[in-house]
């Protein structure tokens, strides 16, 4: 099995590929845990919504003072559930029922300004609308 992925970012596929990439499908790489495109190239920013908050009381030093909320990945739409649920650190202060923009791998740990902070997944907004034109 491969270990590294190539990420999808809007500046190298365009920001219409990759949202219609997205509607194809999710797997999971069972090696690197990162959600997948059908096509298999990895997806660091994606579209979910809070279903839950995670409280621990002890957990890693850097994290004290997180907010830990559990996020169900989302179609392109913001509409139909792809994947399994997750944990992200909530940096906006999102709430359970709002669908928030989630970054994973290392843009999660950039998102917090700690490149020491042991996170896979970081929420970075929270949506207000999603407007999507479709082309026949």
């Amino acid at each position: 099995m491969q270990n590294s992925l190539t990420p999808v970012t809007p500046a190298k596929a365009g920001v219409q590929k990759t949202l219609k990439n997205l509607d194809s499908g999710f797997r999971r790489n069972d090696v690197t845990g990162l959600l997948q495109e059908a096509h298999g190239k990895a997806i660091t920013m994606l579209i979910a919504k809070v279903i839950g908050t995670l409280v621990a009381t002890r957990k890693h030093e850097r994290l004290v003072g997180s907010k830990i909320q559990i996020v169900q990945p989302l179609d392109h739409q913001g509409l139909v559930p792809r994947g399994d649920p997750f944990v992200a650190v909530d940096a906006v202060g999102a709430g359970v029922g709002e669908r928030v923009i989630v970054v994973r791998g290392s843009g999660a740990r950039k998102a917090l300004d700690d490149d020491a902070c042991p996170v896979d997944a970081t929420i970075i907004g929270i949506i207000d609308h999603i407007d999507i034109e479709e082309r026949d």
